[in-house]
């Protein structure tokens, strides 16, 4: 039986991380990822991200946009095809999902990023998740949840406002998925208890 593919998104601070640790910990044979992943590519652009400020023009944008996609690439023929084909159940925190949201926010053309993922998904290169959960809170719970951390160049309140609608209209961009929302501005118990029962819900595992 092949695996399934679950990605977990969400603006910085909503607890997706924390989420995905203990989804991975619960479904048997799973492998938990990332993205940036810590391949080459996926390395540059956690390097990137801290590098950039909030003035990058368009151009900057598409081609960090495109960077990400490259990564993906990779992240996909090296970790989630074979080891789905094995079996194995990939729980990723983040996907192209926040490619659409965080470019987005930077005014990068929702339509160049929408159709990269088009193009890649039906060429092979990449795969759709079998389910997408987005974990939603308030800009302001986020803020206060991070304010110990050091801050990359999206995490500041008007972006993190306009990354957060993209996601609430993301079954609206990617109208071919299974994208679910989750309240999020509650006790972490509470956020996977709902995590794991639309799991058990939507894949039968």
């Amino acid at each position: 039986m092949r695996g399934k593919y679950i990605v977990l998104e969400g603006i910085d601070g909503s607890g997706k991380s924390t989420q995905a640790k203990k989804l991975a910990r619960y479904l048997s044979n799973s492998i938990l990822t990332r993205e940036p992943t810590d391949y080459g590519t996926g390395k540059l652009i956690r390097q990137v991200l801290m590098e950039y400020n909030l003035n990058d023009k368009k151009a900057e944008g598409e081609r960090e946009t495109l960077l990400f996609f490259a990564d993906r690439i990779d992240h996909h023929d090296l970790l989630i095809k074979p080891s789905i084909i094995k079996g194995k159940n990939i729980i990723s925190d983040r996907s192209y999902h926040s490619t659409l949201a965080y470019e987005g926010a930077l005014k990068v053309d929702t339509d160049f990023i929408i159709d990269l993922r088009n193009r890649y998904v039906n060429r092979g290169f990449i795969k759709k998740p079998d389910l997408t959960l987005i974990v939603d809170l308030p800009v302001n719970v986020a803020i206060e949840r991070m304010a110990s951390k050091t801050k990359e160049k999206f995490e500041v309140r008007d972006f993190l406002e306009k990354i957060r609608k993209i996601y609430l209209n993301m079954s609206d961009y990617f109208d071919d998925e299974n994208i679910i929302l989750i309240n999020g501005d509650a006790d972490e118990k509470t956020v996977y208890r709902d995590i794991r029962n639309t799991v058990r819900k939507e894949l039968r595992i």
